[in-house]
């Protein structure tokens, strides 16, 4: 059970029923502590925003940033938050969706197509996001590399990049320890970023051009990956579809080599 979680519980009895409200929605969406604030916790558990400062003040903390701090700090540790099994995954999926929304997905969309040079970076669990957005993107357009290659380093690939490249650095939580470091290397560097974390990596997002948190809360004691794998998809077709026929023709092409080379299965 979470610290969240078992902060409720010990302050059930005395909250009043606006409260009790706010809890309940905080323990089946813990991360909504994280994603968003007082005055928008407020505003989807139909209280006012009193109400919410009153509920976390109940919970031990001093206020909205207080609360936030302490459950990153948590979910940094490894600690599950604990959503239940029934709700995780519908969850993430439309925390995802809601991201893209709130950043803009047409931003992202339209600097990816631009870019000259676009380079994915992705370590421990959120390597296979990484490896399945490179894929997709590269199914659209060229001039897509991953980092690091397996065995490989980031310097090689990361020293020529230009205001006209993209990286999109994705780094769920157990990041390893180098991940702020190498934020507040791209930060220095002229090129674009698109940074995709959950929400124990949220000072990671500051001070880039673009910045997605996406839960990754699983059902069980692992973290789960249907919101990120979905939310890399969504804007990989979006690609495709604003690059129209030259998105089209490469990827005809691609299936076309496929089918010569005898690589990947027909249907």
């Amino acid at each position: 059970m979470s610290d969240l979680q078992t902060r409720i519980d010990q302050a059930v009895d005395r909250l009043s029923p606006a409260e009790r409200v706010v809890a309940e929605h905080l323990r089946q969406r813990p991360d909504d502590v994280v994603l968003f604030s007082s005055t928008e916790l407020a505003r989807r558990t139909g209280v006012s925003k009193a109400t919410v400062s009153r509920l976390l003040r109940s919970l031990g903390w001093n206020g909205a940033q207080h609360a936030r701090t302490e459950v990153l700090a948590e979910r940094a540790r490894g600690v599950p938050v604990g959503y239940p099994a029934p709700l995780a995954a519908p969850d993430n999926l439309r925390a995802a969706a809601d991201a893209l929304t709130e950043v803009g997905q047409a931003r992202i969309v339209a600097a990816i197509v631009a870019a000259r040079r676009i380079v994915v970076v992705g370590f421990r669990n959120s390597f296979p996001v990484a490896l399945h957005l490179r894929q997709q993107l590269a199914q659209a357009r060229p001039g897509v590399a991953l980092a690091p290659l397996p065995g490989q380093t980031l310097a090689e690939e990361l020293v020529d990049l230009e205001a006209t490249d993209l990286v999109i650095a994705i780094g769920f939580r157990r990041r390893p320890a180098f991940f702020g470091t190498l934020m507040d290397q791209l930060r220095a560097a002229p090129v674009k970023v698109l940074a995709i974390v959950d929400p124990s990596g949220a000072e990671h997002l500051v001070g880039h051009a673009f910045g997605l948190s996406c839960p990754i809360a699983g059902t069980g004691a692992f973290d789960s990956y249907e919101g990120a794998m979905a939310l890399v998809a969504q804007v990989a077709s979006a690609v495709q579809d604003a690059l129209g026929e030259r998105g089209r023709a490469r990827a005809v092409a691609i299936a076309e080599l496929y089918r010569e080379l005898g690589e990947v299965e027909d249907g």
